[in-house]
């Protein structure tokens, strides 16, 4: 396959620099390298992330933490309210 042919995303191999020996796709991109593609991918585990995310203890602490101190703003405002 000649180089025009491959797509034009440059790769390392080691300490080496070398284009991406895939055929060219669209806009002299393979599939993997296409900048839609690389985009989608990266909202894909970005999005995976967050999930993850949302399941570790820490991240449940920080939001009960964050309802405790609307609740205790909650209960100082309705303490105001009811007056003498």
């Amino acid at each position: 396959m000649e180089k025009a042919d491959r797509c034009k995303q440059m790769m390392f191999h080691g300490w080496h620099r070398q284009q991406c020996s895939r055929k060219a796709w669209e806009d002299g991109f393979c599939k993997q390298h296409h900048p839609e593609t690389v985009k989608i991918r990266h909202q894909k585990s970005a999005q995976r992330w967050e999930e993850e995310k949302k399941q570790t203890d820490w991240y449940r602490l920080e939001n009960a933490q964050k309802e405790i101190e609307a609740l205790k703003a909650r209960i100082a405002e309705l303490e105001n309210q009811e007056g003498p």
